[in-house]
């Protein structure tokens, strides 16, 4: 009986040492003693730590880190390091020649004598490289440094404890970059996309330009920061081709450190984020000194760098800005030299083939866009995500441009029908010089091109214009077929313009346009707003309107191309087909 006594005692017992283990593993590490004691980390995260130094001082270093794998070769995925943010100095980091192994586990039992200054302490449990956080085995049975992230632990103490205290935060900036002296700085996360900044750069012959950075360079899939020397598409530097060298961490974090030599002019600077790596997000370990993740530029001796903002500057050279709704203008821009523009735009696009309001600048006399607000090339503006504006620099050579904006009934700066974007008053198209010193006197000539032409009701049908009246007239224009004939006027005349022919709400194929002879300034075009369906396929318009042109000389024009026209109508035919090109007439 006393027997049976015992063995209920001794199970007793050995039911309270189990539960006992159970409460300790679920309460994980006891917290250290030290002024700086890390426990209960879990893995995929960066922890840190701030704390002061008074005077010269040892640091005692405790704590378990992990290597990636069982295997000798394997390097440390989860450790601690020091930094001094004073000097933005590394003052420890694990050796590995010190450190014992268990299993995956890395014991650390170390010191560092340290000055006055304040300090980081940081651990990672990010890993060496991204994903091998998810690499460990299946229900933990192979070794992986996953497995027991419960035993990640660092403590400090110091050997005189008086001169050390933790601190709330640094006096030291948190960011503590170089670039409080940059005219130029970015902190890359693909989250929020990357950074296209302009800038002009000033000086007697070249000027000297420090580039710094710590961010992600690999082969695929990492950040890339370029300058472009404008209008010029090709960079004149990118980290692609500079010397890097390793930022501790992860392979990919890199640090850029070069003097670049410029010439005087304005440049943008391109950074593409990648999503190797990600400040807001690590990825896998991060660098030593991970705060100062990012770019920036410094000037170095004399010169000036500042960011370039037009808007901020002189009045542009051509404004068509607050559009509002259903309308079409335009003004032309005569150049006598070649001249560096910035193009800017903004407007309602979803894609490249839904714009609804957009602006675009085109050769006159050719009739070809040379500059268009695009989906792809645009950014978002604010507001509705179809609010979308862009800007470029380009170079006109001389000659005759025409800059046009085209809005639809809705959504616009006369009444936005929904959110609005961060710079409403710029809805519309606008050019400004990049170097005003640059444009001789009388070179540059901007006029307002008022819409002269007043169009018909939509047109059921298509009569034939009476011979007697005909001024100028091509018609059953077939394929690849161009059509150029001068009208001369000894006064002022009343004339009405028929046209026919293919277009479409983004490109026109076949289509006529009307211009002065002397000055090369189109008076009247055939576009798909001023166009109506003439019946068949879609792509069949015609206009049908008047206008009083003054004496002088005018070119009629009209063009077709290689498909589609009279004589090869591969879809349904507009009514009365063999009026397939234009006709002016007086008006009697």
């Amino acid at each position: 009986m006393r027997k049976k006594s015992f063995v209920r005692f001794q199970i007793f017992l050995i039911m309270v040492l189990v539960g006992l283990v159970i409460w300790r593993m679920n309460e994980g590490p006891e917290k250290g003693d030290g002024f700086i004691s890390l426990v209960d980390m879990k893995v995929g995260h960066l922890y840190t730590e701030h704390f002061e130094v008074k005077d010269l001082v040892t640091l005692q270093i405790e704590g378990v880190g992990a290597f990636g794998a069982d295997e000798r070769a394997s390097t440390l995925a989860a450790y601690p390091w020091l930094v001094n943010r004073t000097t933005n100095r590394v003052v420890w980091m694990p050796d590995m020649d010190r450190l014992m192994r268990d299993g995956v586990a890395a014991l650390i039992r170390d010191s560092v004598a340290v000055g006055v200054g304040e300090y980081s302490a940081f651990f990672t449990t990010l890993g060496s490289e991204a994903g091998s956080q998810n690499n460990g085995s299946f229900l933990g049975l192979k070794p992986h440094w996953t497995n027991d992230a419960e035993i990640f632990e660092l403590n400090l103490t110091a050997n005189i404890p008086d001169v050390v205290r933790p601190l709330d935060r640094l006096v030291t900036s948190e960011t503590d970059t170089e670039g409080s002296s940059a005219f130029w700085s970015f902190t890359p996360s693909w989250r929020e996309g990357g950074s296209s900044q302009m800038v002009r750069i000033k000086g007697e012959g070249s000027v000297n330009v420090r580039v710094q950075g710590t961010f992600a360079i690999c082969n695929t899939g990492c950040d890339t920061l370029e300058l472009y020397r404008l209008p010029s598409e090709t960079p004149v530097w990118s980290s692609d081709d500079a010397e890097a060298s390793e930022a501790g961490g992860s392979d990919v974090n890199a640090i850029i450190d070069e003097e670049l030599s410029l010439k005087s002019g304005l440049y943008r600077i391109e950074f593409s984020t990648g999503r190797k790596q990600d400040a807001g997000d690590w990825k896998s370990n991060p660098p030593h000194l991970p705060y100062q993740w990012g770019a920036s530029m410094h000037l170095v001796g004399e010169g000036t760098a500042f960011t370039y903002d037009p808007w901020s500057g002189a009045e542009p050279l051509v404004a068509i800005l607050q559009v509002g709704n259903d309308e079409e203008l335009s003004m032309s821009l005569e150049l006598d030299q070649s001249l560096d523009i910035l193009a800017f735009s903004m407007g309602e696009l979803s894609s490249d083939q839904s714009r609804y309001d957009f602006g675009w600048i085109e050769n006159t006399a050719t009739g070809d866009r040379v500059w268009e607000l695009d989906f792809d090339e645009s950014v978002h503006a604010g507001g509705d995500k179809m609010n979308r504006e862009s800007q470029s620099i380009l170079t006109l050579p001389p000659g005759n441009y025409t800059v046009r904006y085209r809005s639809d009934g809705s959504h616009s700066y006369e009444d936005w029908n929904k959110s609005e974007p961060i710079h409403p008053n710029r809805w519309g198209i606008a050019l400004f010089v990049v170097d005003p010193s640059s444009v001789s006197d009388g070179a540059v000539r901007v006029t307002e091109i008022e819409q002269t032409w007043q169009s018909d009701p939509a047109p059921t049908d298509f009569p034939v214009i009476e011979d007697a009246t005909i001024l100028v007239q091509s018609i059953r224009m077939g394929n690849d077929a161009t059509f150029d004939e001068i009208l001369t006027l000894s006064e002022a005349t009343e004339v009405r313009i028929r046209a026919l022919g293919e277009i479409t709400s983004s490109s026109r194929y076949d289509f006529g346009w009307l211009k002065e002879a002397e000055s090369g300034r189109i008076v009247w075009e055939m576009t798909f707003e001023n166009t109506s369906h003439a019946g068949g396929d879609d792509r069949n318009r015609i206009f049908s309107g008047t206008m009083t042109l003054g004496p002088g000389s005018y070119i009629a024009h009209f063009e077709t191309d290689l498909s589609y026209a009279w004589g090869n109508f591969d879809q349904d035919l507009p009514v009365n087909s063999d009026q397939w090109g234009i006709s002016i007439s007086r008006v009697e």
